[in-house]
């Protein structure tokens, strides 16, 4: 305890003195933060310009791995929400099998046949009677076939 107690005074005694010199200064008068004050900016300009540049750098490096991190990231969770939304649905098909209200695969639902397909089906079979029956009473082939009729 005595030991924070003596760090935390000393370093009110240096804010202190360093506003002191500042106030001094302010005023007009020649302190000894003028001769460090000089040693440091060129210090600053010259050598520290260099450590601004690789600042840099790891800044644009760190942002890159940041942004691939995140990006890997939202595919997994993506891809983890497929998956889970997969399992899901077939759960939900599963009930409702049970339930009888999906019919299960494999079964044909027999429904009504439309009138149109009725007609091609009852038209082509016709055709195919003729075809049989012209072709076997005669060794030549006779135009009452239908066979120029193309479909769209």
């Amino acid at each position: 305890m005595w030991f924070n107690l003596t760090l935390l005074l000393f370093a009110l005694a240096g804010l202190v003195v360093l506003f002191s010199l500042k106030a001094l200064e302010v005023a007009g008068r020649k302190t000894p933060l003028e001769r460090f004050r000089a040693r440091t900016d060129a210090f600053i300009t010259s050598d520290l310009s260099f450590y601004r540049k690789t600042a840099y750098a790891q800044c644009v490096s760190l942002c890159r791995r940041g942004y691939f991190l995140c990006r890997e990231r939202l595919f997994s969770i993506g891809s983890t929400l497929l998956a889970s939304l997969h399992h899901l649905t077939l759960r939900l098909g599963e009930y409702l099998r049970a339930r009888k209200a999906l019919p299960t695969q494999g079964t044909q639902v027999k429904g009504s046949v439309s009138f149109y397909l009725k007609n091609v089906l009852e038209y082509k079979r016709n055709a195919e009677e003729m075809q049989k029956k012209n072709t076997g009473n005669s060794p030549t082939q006779t135009n009452d076939t239908v066979s120029d009729v193309s479909v769209k």
